[in-house]
């Protein structure tokens, strides 16, 4: 079983419940007939922070598969935020 540190547990339930905030938002969002922007803002910040919590993970186990998760969540949650500013 893998061992959790302080810092990784803390940052996976930080991510958590931004995930879950995110879906929070998406939904009142939805039921109130807006335009989806702060669902689309929280959407990249959520997955910057498991891009963070992936990079934890990593400095904790060495797993390759660890940092490529890393990059795939940060360059999604980057282009998510670039997408919704530029638009």
């Amino acid at each position: 079983m893998q061992e959790f540190n302080k810092n990784q547990l803390r940052m996976t339930i930080v991510s958590s419940v931004a995930l879950v905030l995110t879906v929070v938002v998406i939904l009142l969002e939805d039921v109130m007939k807006k335009e989806r922007f702060f669902s689309f803002i929280m959407l990249g910040l959520s997955f910057i922070l498991l891009g963070v919590t992936q990079i934890i993970t990593y400095k904790n186990t060495k797993k390759i598969k660890s940092i490529i998760l890393a990059i795939l969540y940060l360059i999604i949650g980057i282009v998510n935020l670039v997408l919704i500013f530029t638009k």
